[in-house]
This record gives C-alpha cells, sequence and structure tokens, in this order.
C-alpha cells in the first residue's frame, strides 16, 4: 500500500501524546494522527504588522524567544517510528548512566500502550569508552531513533497559535502589568498557567518588553503537554 504524505487533517493536540523529543534544547512534540510541533528560535519574519511574535516560547536554555512551528510525519513514516519505539523501550535501554558534562542532554519520552517511557542520556557516542555492549546496542539504536524522527518531519510551513502560557517565578519577581489576571490567582507553589486570551495577553506583553520582568520565568505549552 502506498504512503500517504498528506497532512493530518486535525490541528497539533487533537489526538494524543506519542513523543516528546529535547536534542539539547531543540524541541519537537508529536501527535498520534502525526501532526507535531517543532520549536526554533524567532526570527524578524515572525513578527506580525504590529512587531509582535505570533507564538512566543522561553527555552529553558536562554531568555530568547522562540516560537512553535506546525509539521507533520507521513503516515508510514509514524507507524515505523511507533515500532521501532515499542521495539527500543520494550528491551529496557540502559543509556541513562551514559554521560559527557560538556554535552547538552537528549531526552526522548515515548507515550505508548504502557504509558510514558522516558530516556535521557549527556552522551550519544556508541563508540565512547567506558561503555557496556549493552549501552553501545542501546545508545547506536537511541542515535537511529532520533536520528528517524528529525529527518521524517516536513513542516508545513505555519506558526502555531499561543494556547497556553506556563509562568515559573523566582526570587525578586513582582507582578508585572500584563492584561491578564495578576500572578498571585493563578501561582501554585511558583508556578501558574494561563490559558486561552490570557495566554496571549501575557505572552504578547513578555514579547513587547525590551527586558523581561525580574524572576519570571514563561513558556508557551503545547497542547497535551503537562504544566506545572
Amino acid at each position: 500500500m502506498p504512503c500517504s504524505y498528506e497532512p493530518p487533517k486535525g490541528q497539533p493536540g487533537d489526538a494524543p501524546l506519542l513523543f516528546t523529543l529535547d536534542v539539547a534544547g531543540l524541541v519537537w512534540v508529536i501527535y498520534a494522527d502525526g501532526s507535531a510541533l517543532t520549536h526554533r528560535e524567532a526570527s524578524e519574519d515572525d513578527l506580525d504588522p504590529g512587531g509582535v511574535l505570533a507564538a512566543h516560547i522561553f527555552t529553558p536554555y536562554d531568555d530568547g524567544p522562540g516560537v512553535w512551528d506546525n509539521a507533520y510525519l507521513a503516515e508510514c513514516d509514524l507507524q515505523q517510528l511507533t515500532e521501532a519505539a515499542e521495539e527500543f523501550f520494550a528491551g529496557e535501554p540502559d543509556v541513562d548512566q551514559v554521560e559527557a558534562t560538556d554535552t547538552p542532554p537528549t531526552i526522548l519520552t515515548y507515550y505508548g500502550r504502557e504509558g510514558p517511557q522516558s530516556v535521557r542520556t549527556l552522551g550519544m557516542d556508541a563508540s565512547g569508552g567506558g561503555l557496556t555492549p549493552g549501552q553501545q546496542e542501546d545508545l547506536a539504536a537511541l542515535q537511529a531513533l532520533v536520528q528517524d524522527l528529525e529527518t521524517s518531519m516536513r513542516s508545513d510551513g505555519t506558526t502555531a497559535p499561543v494556547q497556553t502560557v506556563q509562568v515559573e517565578t523566582g526570587p525578586g519577581a513582582t507582578n508585572p502589568p500584563w492584561p491578564a489576571p495578576p500572578l498571585e490567582e493563578v501561582l501554585t507553589d511558583g508556578c501558574g498557567v494561563y490559558t486561552g486570551s490570557d495566554a496571549v495577553a501575557v505572552a504578547r506583553y513578555l514579547t513587547e518588553q525590551e527586558q523581561q520582568p525580574i524572576g519570571i520565568h514563561a513558556r508557551s505549552v503545547p497542547p497535551r503537554v503537562e504544566t506545572c
């Protein structure tokens, strides 16, 4: 049967989560129908006529804004990747202790039949010293799975709108004068969530500031991704 390369009919989040992948701060979110979101740094091309980003996120690694782009996996690619993930996690991979302290982490989570399963590694060199044969095999399999996920992703050329913004506070944080409920009304243990028009208002306010409010860390959260 020929593979369909048409994008899914639904929007990201209409179907359950299937994968989340973080490679050194570059993030992919993939859903069970093949729809996906990819994170990248923002550019002037992402500004609307009013000079505001259409979508907004602060990455865990810097204070600059970025955007979520709509993307998707072809039907046959999605099936192959799902089968590969089932096989990989069924083998109880041992890669968590593979460390290279100067390398940002790679984190893969698969939301399969057994529920969320994650692996995290700070090193992706399967030929590195100090690895058991089993670790080398598991790391090579993880490399192949990550590479297949990255290369199979197809962009549809559009940017996803803001739906949810998570705000975390640290020392020195005060209530920003954004046109949304004040922080004390949404915070629980230093973390709060804005949705809908409030999320858009918070994202626009933060994007328009030349300097970000002290003690405020905000990020746009894709649909179905856990908050706080």
